[in-house]
């Protein structure tokens, strides 16, 4: 079973991994890692109390919340 420390460390890695490319194709990088994975933690805490039937991937996740930040 997937805990919650597991899925903040998956969010950690893929932030980290999404903010490197920016950073090597010149880019600024708009959207922390830490924050993000905090962001997703959470989403995942809401779907294992029952106050949210799903959780996103973290692909989905990434997109929904650097969205959020836009707006």
């Amino acid at each position: 079973m997937t805990t919650n420390r597991d899925r903040y460390i998956m969010a950690l890695y893929y932030a980290y991994g999404r903010s490197d490319a920016q950073q090597q194709a010149g880019e600024r990088v708009s959207v922390g890692a830490i924050p993000f994975a905090e962001w997703y933690a959470a989403r995942y805490d809401e779907m294992l109390n029952g106050s949210a039937s799903f959780c996103p991937s973290v692909q989905d996740g990434w997109d929904t919340y650097r969205r959020s930040l836009a707006s």
